[in-house]
């Protein structure tokens, strides 16, 4: 069982209701691993909509925003970006 829940935000469970099934998978299991060691140091750093510093996780052909809210024990994941593939 994961150290921290997970919760996904409006904007990323948008983006995530149109992968495919495969994609899908693989991004919750994404999710799981974040939330089992939710303080390992994230990939990149970037700014939500609010200027919040949101923590960057490559998972495959994506990246996960999420920000790790420790006294309630809950990752929040806020966003899911396509890997830009130049």
């Amino acid at each position: 069982m994961p150290r921290y829940g997970w919760v996904i935000e409006e904007n990323a469970a948008t983006t995530l209701l149109i992968l495919n099934d495969a994609e899908i998978a693989g991004l919750v299991a994404a999710f799981e691993e974040l939330a089992e060691s939710p303080t390992a140091t994230p990939d990149s750093y970037s700014l939500d909509a609010q200027g919040r510093p949101l923590a960057n996780r490559i998972a495959g052909k994506f990246v996960i925003g999420y920000w790790p809210e420790h006294r309630a024990r809950r990752l929040h994941i806020l966003r899911i970006d396509p890997l830009d593939s130049e």
